[in-house]
This record gives structure tokens, C-alpha cells and sequence, in this order.
């Protein structure tokens, strides 16, 4: 198959789904002229392709789903969109119904720490008031990082009104994947603060911390731009699709 461990954090989902959730997951492989591609399906919900375009052609055909949520990489966008309309776009933040996704990572050399007193590791103790004040989304999230991943949050006028989130460690890669702050706190730093220590805690463990972040999020991107994160060559296509 492709090296997929050259690049962890462009298959970061593959690497995950491969080992953890392999009764779920389905992977079609394709070659041509010794190239290769692929194309994973998980749980008849989620896809994803990766590799060179010359092998996509006969893999959007193994879709048999009606609706489904896609990762896919730019030049396969044409074959996928021969079988499939896109209806969404994978973040709200996007323009239009396709998001384009950064794959950034940072260096120790690179790294800008920027941390407020407010911010603490969250622990199991903390859970049920994670939940009460930020939700189900990221209390599910800061849940599963309390066995397997690493969070970090704030407090403040006695809740949690921030937090980041490696809700597991994949490969030696810790993917931050939840990273938030309430409505009313936004603009102080927080998010900026809580990734910082989140990443640091990564460094620490000798972990290379990387993401994906939507690039008309501009928000989110100029936080991670300020710690020194930068983007790679690759971009991911985000959506939601109905098969034609």
C-alpha cells in the first residue's frame, strides 16, 4: 500500500480507522504504472481518498452509500463529483459548499508559546461540569483524551468556557481536533492559550502536534499561525455528498 506513515497527519484518519475501528472500515486499493490510491470508507458515513488521481477513476465506483461525508485530495475532486454532488461543506466557517482544509504542524524550533495564568489540564474529575458548561460535542471529546489524548482548558466566572483537545494519540501524533471558546470569552486569548498548552504537553511527550483547520476559518488560523504553526503542500477537500 502507499506509505501512508510518511505523511501521518494527511492519513491520519486512515492510520486511526485502520487500528482502532477495523470492523468498520473499508479500503479499496487501485495501481497504474506502479502508482497507487485509495479510497476508505468508514462506517458507510465517512470517505476518504488519497493518492494519485491516475488510480481514482474505478474507486468512486465501490461508493455504496446514498449520503456521505467526504476527506478527499483536490485532484481527485473531479472523479469523485462524477458520481457524487456535494451538499455542505464540512465547516461552517467555509465559503460555499466545500471546505478547503490546511494540514498544519509545528516544530519546537518554530514554536511561540503565548499562555494566560487561566489555563489548566483537564482531568476526570472535571468531566461532568465539561459537559454541563461546553456541551455534548467537546465533553465526548475531553472524555475520550482523559484515557487516550490530552486536553486543556479555562475558567472563568466559575465554568469552563474554553478548551483544547487531542482526544487521542495516533501514530505519535497527537491531532488536536476540538479546539473552542464560548461566544462571550472569545477575543481574550484563550484559544490561543489552551492550544499552547496542549503543545506543549505534546512536546513534552515527544509528540508531534498537527491539525487541519478550514482555510476560510480566519480566526482559527491566525491562532495557530501566532504559536508558529505552519501549513504542509497538501490540502483536503471537505463536504457532505449525495451519490447521483
Amino acid at each position: 500500500m502507499l506509505s501512508i506513515r510518511k505523511n501521518k497527519l494527511l492519513h491520519i484518519f486512515t492510520l486511526f480507522d485502520l487500528k482502532n475501528k477495523r470492523d468498520k472500515t473499508e479500503i479499496w486499493i487501485a495501481s497504474r504504472n506502479q502508482r497507487k490510491g485509495y479510497l476508505i470508507q468508514f462506517d458507510k458515513k465517512i470517505i476518504h481518498t488519497h493518492g494519485n488521481s491516475e488510480c481514482l477513476p474505478q474507486l468512486p465506483k465501490k461508493i455504496d452509500v446514498h449520503e456521505a461525508k467526504f476527506a478527499i485530495e483536490p485532484q481527485h475532486f473531479t472523479q469523485v463529483e462524477k458520481l457524487c454532488a456535494p451538499t455542505k461543506a464540512s465547516d461552517a466557517a467555509s465559503l460555499g459548499n466545500i471546505t478547503t482544509y490546511l494540514i498544519m504542524s509545528v516544530r519546537t524550533q518554530d514554536f511561540h508559546p503565548s499562555i494566560t495564568p487561566h489555563v489548566t489540564k483537564v482531568n476526570a474529575n472535571d468531566l461532568d461540569d465539561i459537559f454541563r458548561d461546553l456541551g455534548e460535542e467537546y465533553g465526548e471529546k475531553v472524555q475520550q483524551a482523559q484515557s487516550s489524548g490530552v486536553a486543556f482548558g479555562v475558567r472563568a466566572e466559575k465554568r469552563w468556557v474554553s478548551v483544547a483537545v487531542v482526544p487521542e494519540i495516533i501514530e505519535e501524533v497527537g491531532f488536536i481536533r476540538s479546539v473552542y471558546t464560548a461566544p462571550a470569552f472569545r477575543g481574550k486569548g484563550f484559544s490561543t492559550s489552551t492550544v499552547c498548552s496542549l503543545v506543549k504537553q505534546l512536546f513534552r511527550l515527544r509528540i508531534e502536534p498537527g491539525l487541519w483547520v478550514a482555510e476560510d476559518n480566519a480566526p482559527a488560523v491566525r491562532v495557530y499561525e501566532k504559536l508558529g504553526f505552519k501549513p504542509s503542500k497538501n490540502t483536503l477537500l471537505g463536504f457532505t455528498a449525495k451519490k447521483k
